[in-house]
């Protein structure tokens, strides 16, 4: 019988312990600009690095790595550009973009994550340690800042631009005349194939609004949600 070693454990074991550090890498890319620049056209590192505002030897090595994970590509005169990954679902145009997710996972998310083992002694969120909000209020680190609410309902939208189809035409909604989301958030985070128009195709709720005229209700659920709705409407 085999060992350990010989069966492949500690390469899997090793992928573990080092998981965050991929992690890094590719929430560090999505917050620089990485993916976004590169997909206006190749460049070399040198040219990159100076358009982000970094330096040379941080950029090469970051660009590598990225290189490593599959997400970039380097062609023979030393030109990174973005795999067809990092382009559907790391740039912020990209027809599934998950870059707000990527940019929420990094903030909030990671920093609760360091807490873990406070989390298994305790039995209860870290919230209060992390962010100095109620443990018992998981909404209160969410609406903390502005700035915060925007990334969450951002992350929200982008879950939604993956799985929103799929999960709303599993259900045949065309005996509905109103459709109210209570408790909802940013309105593009509904997506599906109205009746009468191309199925596969993705609409937001003010798509139905505007081609269907199907009247739809989201109740936010305070000023602060509305705020944030308002502002991520008016950018969209």
């Amino acid at each position: 019988m085999d060992g350990p070693e010989e069966d492949g454990g500690i390469e899997l074991l090793c992928s573990y312990a080092h998981g965050f550090m991929v992690s890094q890498v590719l929430f560090t890319s999505c917050q620089l600009g990485v993916f976004d620049t590169l997909a206006q056209a190749p460049l070399h590192a040198a040219t990159l690095a100076a358009r982000l505002g970094c330096s040379l030897t941080g950029t090469r090595r970051l660009l590598d790595a990225c290189e490593a994970l599959r997400l970039l590509s380097r062609d023979a005169s030393g030109r990174y550009a973005n795999t067809d990954m990092a382009a559907t679902y790391l740039t912020s145009d990209g027809p599934k973009s998950q870059r707000d997710m990527m940019l929420y996972l990094a903030q909030t998310p990671y920093q609760l994550w360091a807490h873990l083992g406070h989390a298994v002694r305790e039995g209860r969120n870290q919230y209060l340690r992390a962010f100095g909000t109620p443990s018992d209020d998981l909404f209160a680190a969410i609406y903390r800042a502005d700035e915060e609410r925007v990334a969450f309902h951002r992350a929200m939208e982008a879950t939604w631009r993956l799985e929103g189809h799929r999960v709303l035409t599993a259900f045949d909604l065309s005996a509905f005349h109103i459709i109210c989301d209570v408790g909802g958030e940013y309105p593009g985070c509904w997506v599906l194939s109205p009746p009468g128009l191309p199925v596969g195709v993705s609409y937001s709720i003010w798509a139905w609004l505007k081609l269907l005229h199907v009247p739809v209700g989201v109740f936010w659920v305070g000023p602060a949600v509305v705020g944030v709705a308002e502002h991520l409407v008016g950018v969209a």
